[in-house]
């Protein structure tokens, strides 16, 4: 089992306020958050699927020995994936990583065209306990939020739980591109839409949390934890 694990600079792609705060410490109050919401007082038991995983979850459970069942990281980013291929799931059998090569106009602009027919970078008969998603709903058009909403659906266990954030905004008509020169940078929804999206892919809303106002920068957006229905 790892119990430390350093990451190249490159590859430890956070935002700069998040560098500045530490993103190991920032990710343990994340995890911990996120764990709560759940309802559950560990991960020792838990499957976690993280999709969208980037290096901070893994460094953090490791490097600060958060307890974990095992841990499941997908990702867009080819040279992430190789790197904790290599670094860490050939070191610790709690982890494994899958590549997911589809597009996003934000983070991975030459990757196929993705929609809810798309094959899951996971094997089909595998589910889990707890699935997350921080950071990639808010960088999501509807058409892709759906698609993942329903691909995952598939991935949960039968009492599994779904949390995810997302930027919700009010004044929205359903969802907006917020930032023109920049696509899908702040991908922001009217509540009342989002929940169309995540009914209409079988999923049920659990608990609802706003926005974090306590840290700087916020461990999160909107939270919403689901199951399924």
């Amino acid at each position: 089992m790892l119990t430390e694990l350093k990451v190249p600079t490159h590859l430890a792609r956070n935002h700069p306020a998040l560098r500045k705060q530490g993103p190991v410490r920032m990710g343990k109050l994340l995890i911990e958050k996120a764990t709560g919401i759940a309802g559950l007082d560990t991960l020792a038991d838990t499957r976690v699927l993280d999709i969208g995983c980037g290096t901070r979850f893994t460094t953090s459970i490791i490097n600060t020995n958060i307890p974990i069942k095992s841990y499941t990281g997908v990702d867009v980013d080819k040279s992430v994936i190789d790197f904790l291929k290599t670094n860490v799931e050939a070191n610790d059998e709690r982890f494994d990583y899958a590549h997911w090569d589809v597009e996003n106009a934000l983070y991975n602009k030459t990757g196929v065209a993705f929609d809810e027919q798309s094959v899951f970078a996971i094997e089909p008969s595998r589910t889990f306990d707890l699935i997350w998603m921080f950071s990639v709903i808010t960088h999501q058009y509807p058409e892709g939020t759906s698609a993942l909403l329903k691909i995952l659906r598939n991935y949960a266990a039968p009492d599994g739980r779904m949390l995810f954030t997302a930027f919700i905004d009010p004044t929205v008509d359903k969802f907006v591109d917020v930032i023109e020169d920049q696509p899908l940078m702040v991908a922001s929804y009217q509540r009342e839409y989002l929940l169309e999206l995540v009914d209409s892919a079988g999923w049920t809303v659990e608990k609802s949390l706003p926005r974090d106002t306590e840290n700087h920068p916020p461990l999160h957006q909107d939270v919403l934890l689901c199951s399924l229905k």
